[in-house]
């Protein structure tokens, strides 16, 4: 049949496509995108006169033909006060209509008090006049039956369902009192965290979404109101009309969208939905949308502008969705041309700084808080391809809460390989070239290599002769050795025979040898080091390594003879040692050197008492700044206990946070950060969040964060150290005068200068009543609390306090005088400290 396309559909089936247009274009505009009328009417050649028709009367604001419907009320009791153009009933059922919420393509939302069987507040969905298309009704039906299908706090729920008098349906929901996730951020100017806190949230409400079978498809900060509950915020998850079902039908009735109809909103959609030849939309695609709205509330601006998208055409807004490479949020920021998704914002030269504001940060922090893992866990969510997505909305919640903790994070920035096929795939025609001209090369060069290999054959044939040649050479002299061979056993069995009647005398010589083994193993452990000064820190790290060697013979079940041997060389070693010399950083690394040698001669088959004697020398190793010398050493002796004695034992413990130790010395705190975790995990887990094992990982974890500039959470950890040794050991013990100097030096840095001075003061007061006034340890007390009072000094102009500062200084300039001479390094040290003093002065 030929003529007029339309003659072949009945009139209901015309009216139905138009209507479905129509509400379309009616949701689209009404969630702030827009859409080109000329260009909708151009792809329906069929409809044209009657399209046109409608959407000029819509422009116009004529509503002459919709009121019409609405003129027969709902109820006998109607009334027909208007908001806007949309006539407002007084009575739906049992519920009295109260105002307006809000107004989509296919429905409008009311505010109502329901009267039967209990009283409250609550959202009534009703169905538009004139939208009661199939299509409208099932998607209609299809929002009401995924609501009711939902039992989550962060989803709205349905409470009831029917149709008015005039078959118009229905559904009676809960009422959510919240903003827009992103203008609640704003507005309240929520941190980073506390952000990502709410983003988690509505991952675990979209993970139970997914997991009851339904595909939102439409996630975007209108559909996620946050309201406060118990002073909780929570956010709610509203408007499923275009959700999607994946294990089951949400409606008896026909739910269908045509073919080269876009359902969901541009800024948020995945490429695959913006595809409209791609049926399988799964709930990856829900994650992209996460990642956007991530995108969002990280930065105040959308991975795509907004502006831009709507001003472009319908194929140009698949293409950028589909083939456009947004740029990673902290990228987005740094950018000059970064403008705010806010419109307020966006009209701010500043909009940047405005950003920052409301996320209680200035710019530059605040793009270095984003780079890194949120970079990558906001790109992952972005991939085009989306297997490379998070596979769950849950995952990815959980890399967020990995970050928070400062655990690694699944997601990683794109292989070199996957960047390449990508950038392939966006440059089809000069990678084509590309491959050509690599072919054409690859061709020459074959062509090259072929002749060369003519000429390579007849110098192989040449070597091939003198080959053989040589062959012949050798088994020559393979022949003339083997019978000196045999000359030489005959002549060794009779040696055999001669060591045979002298077994007596050799098992004495044996004997003799392992008694000057271990005299040499003694002589090398004390040629170390030498003097032991009991005064300084050396003496203390000493008789330490002695009790680590011994818990490490006892737990090895090694022999009491073993063990005082053992002891005994160590004993030696201790003689030997000056300890100022260690803390000085002055010992000979040769001798170092000799002992890893005998230490892997003597103990090769006593795996536990190796591992202590190499924690020992890795220690030292570390305290003079040979950092690579002492990691192999370190690593072994960690490695022979987790072997030995399991992740638990306290001698592995031990090495755990040595090797933290060393880690941090070289510099590598991330690294080291895990190691002190782990120690400090796995002894609260053993001893007790008040052991005092624990409680030194625990002071350890402290003063690594300090390094790293977390300083709240150093001095949070400090105080808690503090607080539990003080009860425990009293205020004059070593532990408590250590934790109270450290937290003292932390305080300083944050200008908290009184509370520095107090404990550095108690610290000072304490080393003077065990009469320790004259002591290493009171002289860098002494220092530190000349450096506080040197700064409050300068800070409040007080006279007296650079006084006290200057008798401090000149007191341990007395001391390092005597101690090391008028040249050594600390002693110029202080000198330099107290001209300084002076120059302020």
């Amino acid at each position: 049949m030929s003529g007029d396309p339309t003659e072949s559909r009945p009139d209901s089936a015309r009216n139905d496509e138009i209507a479905n247009l129509i509400e379309d274009l009616l949701r689209l505009r009404k969630a702030g995108e827009q859409v080109d009328s000329d260009g909708l009417c151009r792809a329906h050649p069929e409809l044209m006169p009657e399209l046109e028709k409608r959407l000029q009367a819509i422009d116009l604001g004529d509503r002459a033909e919709i009121e019409a419907q609405e003129r027969e009320s709902i109820t006998g009791t109607a009334s027909r006060h208007k908001e806007g153009r949309t006539t407002v009933p007084k009575n739906i059922g049992f519920y009295r209509i109260l105002e307006v919420l809000g107004e989509g393509g296919m429905g409008i939302v009311y505010r109502a008090q329901q009267t039967k069987p209990i009283k409250r507040e609550v959202a009534l969905k009703l169905i538009k006049v004139g939208m009661d298309t199939k299509q409208v009704i099932a998607r209609f039906e299809s929002e009401r039956q995924a609501l009711a299908l939902m039992d989550h706090p962060s989803v709205a729920k349905v409470f009831d369902a029917g149709a008015t008098d005039q078959g118009r349906p229905y559904f009676v929901m809960e009422l959510v009192r919240g903003l827009p996730i992103t203008q609640h951020c704003d507005r309240h100017k929520l941190s980073i965290d506390q952000r990502l806190d709410l983003f988690m949230k509505t991952c675990e409400a979209i993970q139970h979404a997914h997991q009851k079978g339904i595909i939102h498809r439409d996630v975007k900060p209108s559909n996620i109101l946050v309201e406060y509950r118990d002073g909780q915020a929570t956010p709610k998850i509203i408007d499923f009309g275009v959700a999607k079902a994946t294990s089951q039908r949400l409606t008896e009735k026909t739910l269908f969208t045509e073919q080269g109809q876009m359902v969901g909103t541009p800024a948020y959609m995945s490429p695959e939905q913006a595809d409209l030849s791609t049926q399988d939309i799964d709930t990856r695609s829900d994650i992209y949308s996460l990642g956007v709205l991530l995108y969002e509330l990280l930065t105040g601006t959308l991975p795509f502008d907004a502006k831009s998208l709507r001003s472009a055409g319908f194929a140009e807004i698949q293409r950028i969705i589909r083939d456009d490479e947004p740029q990673k949020p902290s990228t987005r920021m740094s950018s000059g041309g970064f403008v705010s998704s806010d419109q307020e914002d966006a009209a701010d030269s500043g909009s940047l700084e405005a950003a920052a504001k409301k996320r209680r940060s200035d710019p530059q922090t605040l793009i270095k808080r984003i780079r890194g893992d949120l970079d990558w866990i906001v790109m992952k969510c972005l991939e085009k391809d989306r297997s490379r997505r998070y596979e769950t909305a849950n995952g990815l919640a959980q890399d967020v809460r990995r970050h928070l903790s400062n655990e690694p994070v699944l997601a990683s920035p794109p292989s070199a390989g996957y960047r390449l096929r990508k950038l392939i795939k966006r440059n089809r025609t000069g990678a084509f070239a590309v491959i050509v001209i690599a072919l054409a090369l690859v061709s020459a060069t074959i062509v090259s290599v072929s002749f060369a290999l003519s000429e390579a054959e007849q110098r192989r044939i040449a070597v091939k002769a003198e080959r053989d040649q040589s062959r012949a050479r050798k088994e020559a002299d393979q022949a003339r050795v083997a019978e000196e061979t045999q000359r030489k056993l005959a002549q060794q069995r009779e040696a055999d025979a001669i060591a045979a009647r002298e077994s007596e005398e050799e098992q004495r010589t044996l004997a003799e040898q392992r008694a000057d083994e271990l005299k040499t193993v003694t002589e090398f452990q004390q040629s170390v080091l030498r003097d032991i000064d009991p005064e300084t820190m050396g003496r203390r790290i000493i008789i330490a390594q002695r009790a680590a060697i011994r818990e490490g013979l006892e737990s090895g079940g090694a022999a009491p003879a073993q063990m005082e041997a053992a002891l005994a060389s160590f004993d030696g070693l201790i003689a030997r040692i000056n300890a100022t010399d260690l803390a000085l950083k002055i010992v000979d690394e040769n001798l170092l050197a000799r002992a890893v040698e005998t230490i892997h001669r003597e103990f090769a088959h006593q795996p536990l008492i190796r591992a202590a004697l190499e924690q020992t020398v890795a220690d030292t190793y570390r305290y003079i700044g040979l950092y690579e010398r002492a990691m192999p050493l370190q690593q072994a002796a960690l490695e022979t206990r987790r072997h030995q004695v399991g992740d638990d034992h306290p001698s592995t413990l031990a090495s755990i946070s040595k090797m933290g130790a060393l880690l941090r010395s070289m510099g590598k705190t991330e690294e080291a950060l895990l190691y002190y975790r782990e120690a400090l995990e796995s002894e609260r887990l053993i001893l007790g969040d008040d052991h005092p094992i624990t409680l030194t990982a625990l002071h350890n974890l402290a003063s690594l964060l300090k390094d790293r500039g977390e300083l709240e959470k150093a001095e949070q950890m400090f105080r808690r150290v503090l607080s539990v040794r003080l009860a425990k050991l009293g205020s004059d013990h070593p532990s408590v005068l250590a934790t109270r100097n450290n937290l003292a030096g932390l305080l300083r840095k944050i200008r908290k200068l009184d509370e520095a001075e107090s404990l550095y003061r108690d610290v000072l007061d304490a080393l003077q009543r065990g009469g320790n006034e004259d002591s290493a340890q009171a002289q860098t007390a002494r220092y530190n609390l000349a450096t506080v009072l040197h700064d409050q000094g300068k800070q409040d102009d007080d006279k007296g306090k650079m006084e006290e500062a200057e008798r401090a200084y000149i007191q341990s300039i007395d001391y390092y005088k005597r101690k090391f001479g008028d040249q050594h390094l600390r002693t110029t040290g202080m000198k330099f400290a107290l001209a300084k003093l002076l120059a302020d002065m």
